[in-house]
């Protein structure tokens, strides 16, 4: 990992603090998917055809976090430079 030279409170309040913010915002957005997905799996719907709307909103709305905030997922070495494209593809 980088190792800065500023002094610690430096550091840690102007140079990454944009990282951390970013850092936290993708992982609310993570949570935020991972509750709707998780509430849409284990609700117990009375007409059967909403479950399939429902996980296809959850796709939808998961491509345009990827989309929009791709810098912090791109930044963890997680997907490879490459699959941008495919994510603004699809």
């Amino acid at each position: 990992m980088y190792q800065s030279t500023a002094k610690p409170n430096e550091a840690e309040n102007e140079i990454f603090a944009q990282m951390k913010i970013d850092m936290v915002k993708a992982h609310l957005n993570y949570l935020m998917l991972h509750i709707f997905r998780t509430e849409v799996e284990n609700h117990p719907w009375k007409d059967i055809r909403i479950k399939p709307l429902m996980l296809n909103l959850f796709r939808i709305a998961a491509l345009k976090s990827l989309t929009e905030c791709i810098g912090p997922i791109f930044d963890s070495g997680y997907f490879s430079p490459s699959a941008s494209k495919h994510i603004t593809d699809a």
